[in-house]
């Protein structure tokens, strides 16, 4: 079980990194180089983790952590996506606050997992590993993301991570 959490919050971070890495780029070929449109990207995603974290309950109800990742990780991917071919600043902010939801839920929920697969005596060993799982995921993710775009452009390296980030929780 604790293997197939490290595992999906690895690769989830691993993808979902690509967008905040590249987000301070995509903001200034959004609004030429304002700090403002950063500010509202970045605000428009806490709305949406704010709104994700006052639904949990009911998305807990409603269905199995599972489920939820899956879900809310193709929000993630397309959020990814539609950040990437976003016109303008006003839509940008409806993809991250999708974005939003979906990186609280999976978060939240692959948490949860950990920490109910791991016995009481380890548990804070087992989280401190699972945290080093999502910075170096992180690391890597962003990494990679970021020579992609150099390679290519933004939007192909969001769109590549969006796709792949899906295709590797499925």
């Amino acid at each position: 079980l604790l293997r197939g959490v490290m595992m999906r919050v690895s690769l989830f971070f691993f993808h979902s990194t690509a967008l905040m890495a590249l987000l301070p780029l995509l903001a200034r070929g959004l609004h030429s180089g304002s700090a403002g449109a950063y500010t509202l990207l970045l605000a428009s995603m806490g709305a949406g983790a704010i709104l994700a974290a006052l639904l949990m309950p009911y998305l807990r109800h409603r269905w199995q952590r599972d489920t939820l990742v899956l879900r809310a990780t193709t929000l993630m991917s397309a959020g990814m996506a539609a950040m990437a071919v976003a016109p303008n600043v006003p839509l940008a902010m409806l993809a991250m606050f999708v974005v939003g939801l979906a990186w609280i839920t999976t978060a939240n929920s692959l948490s949860v997992s950990a920490q109910l697969g791991l016995p009481d005596w380890v548990r804070a060993r087992g989280m401190s590993i699972y945290q080093m799982a999502i910075m170096g995921a992180s690391a890597l993710g962003a990494a990679l993301w970021g020579q992609v775009a150099t390679l290519s452009s933004l939007q192909v390296s969001l769109l590549v991570a969006a796709g792949t980030g899906l295709l590797s929780m499925v």
